[in-house]
């Protein structure tokens, strides 16, 4: 039997760091880009070089009539630790890190029709969130926005529409165009997104 010296697959020659999922939301009160009254930003990370996987999610909300809070829930508090202060939207400062991260359990429907939707619970705190009319998926691949020397690949469903519920109350806002993609994609994507299958690779 012969030995093939013309693979048909090329094989990346930098170390994978990480293989994860990111489903994101921002809701604005009127749909125009602008502060967010609502934002969710949730890592499922399947597998990572340094030992820790788990659920993560970074959320900006109101409660109690006391104006935005910002939190961080979890499954794995290993997680938290080694990743949050990397992983956090960027607009959120180091003193927004400050607080424990809150335990929490996650649960997600199947991404087999135009929607998705999660629960996630903690102690006094439920929230819902729903992508809706997802676009059909689209595979990218390019540098990493937020870690020089790697790369990311990704296969992106945009959301056209979004929602979210806390502690059963629907927040008012919806999605907006943000062209926070237009450096990557060279267009922008609406402020939902459900990035399924991302690899982290070092560059060589």
């Amino acid at each position: 039997m012969g030995t093939s010296i013309d693979p048909a697959a090329v094989l990346h020659p930098g170390a994978v760091r990480a293989v994860f999922d990111h489903l994101i939301v921002a809701l604005t009160a009127d749909g125009r880009p602008g502060p967010p009254v609502f934002l969710f930003s949730h890592y499922r990370v399947r597998w990572a070089d340094d030992g820790t996987a788990g659920e993560l999610a970074f959320v900006e909300l109101e409660r109690d009539g006391r104006g935005v809070d910002r939190i961080v829930l979890t499954d794995e508090p290993a997680l938290a630790a080694s990743q949050a202060a990397r992983l956090c939207p960027a607009a959120w400062a180091a003193r927004d890190l400050e607080k424990p991260a809150i335990a929490a359990r996650f649960e997600s429907s199947r991404l087999v029709g135009p929607s998705v939707h999660e629960t996630v619970t903690a102690d006094g705190l439920v929230i819902g969130v729903e992508w809706t009319d997802l676009a059909p998926p689209r595979f990218a691949t390019g540098p990493a926005p937020r870690v020089p020397g790697e790369d990311i690949a990704s296969v992106l469903f945009e959301a056209r529409a979004a929602g979210a519920t806390v502690n059963g109350r629907a927040v008012a806002g919806a999605v907006f165009l943000n062209e926070g993609w237009l450096p990557w994609l060279g267009r922008p994507l609406r402020s939902g997104v459900v990035a399924l299958a991302e690899v982290l690779v070092a560059r060589p």
